[in-house]
């Protein structure tokens, strides 16, 4: 008589030492790659924090209240509006945070997340070979004609929509920022959820 794969492991002992090595083997693999992905994330580096100046500007952006953790995926949907390539976010596209997230939970923290539009924004696209805008006023005018097809989500919507869905259904706002002198910290990046949870973390110490 023929036994099936779920008949024969029905019958092994939940104690038998094939089932206690796949045990052991399964746990080894997930240590493993949470191991690799927090060291990736940067957690065994310090935080360099250097004194700088954020250079102002206008900043075109979208206003939200979620975990931190979520601001990083908020930021790539904007790159994508605007044609911005991962590598080239530096000087370019913005996260601020508005709460210490120590003292706030994860649903009420604040933040915005844009594109600054400021001529040193404009060098570093234009020398990125993005032409498909060639100014910032044509990137600005770009993002803010997307508002005309976005629905503003309810308050319930706001509240238990998931992210990248929600990240859709918020609207482009402007706001001008003042230049400012600035504590610059860097900090290793992998673009990851866990890196963005160390960010969180580190950085807000």
């Amino acid at each position: 008589m023929l036994l099936n794969y779920h008949e024969l492991t029905m019958a092994e002992s939940r104690d038998s030492p094939a089932r206690r090595s796949q045990f052991r083997i399964i746990c080894f693999v997930m240590t493993v790659c949470i191991a690799y992905s927090v060291i990736t994330s940067g957690a065994l580096r310090p935080v360099l924090i250097q004194e700088g100046v954020f250079p102002g500007g206008e900043f075109v952006h979208k206003y939200t209240g979620r975990d931190y953790a979520a601001s990083m995926s908020l930021l790539d949907s904007i790159a994508k509006d605007i044609h911005v390539r991962d590598k080239d976010y530096d000087h370019v596209l913005y996260n601020l945070y508005m709460d210490d997230p120590l003292a706030v939970n994860g649903r009420s923290q604040r933040f915005a997340s844009g594109i600054l539009l400021n001529q040193g924004m404009e060098t570093a696209i234009t020398n990125s070979k993005q032409h498909e805008f060639e100014t910032n006023e044509q990137r600005k005018t770009a993002l803010l004609e997307l508002n005309e097809s976005i629905e503003d989500p309810t308050p319930h919507e706001m509240e238990q929509m998931p992210a990248y869905e929600l990240w859709k259904r918020l609207k482009y706002q402007t706001y001008e920022l003042p230049p400012a002198k600035a504590a610059v910290a860097k900090y290793t990046f992998s673009n990851g959820f866990v890196s963005a949870l160390l960010h969180s973390y580190k950085v807000g110490l």
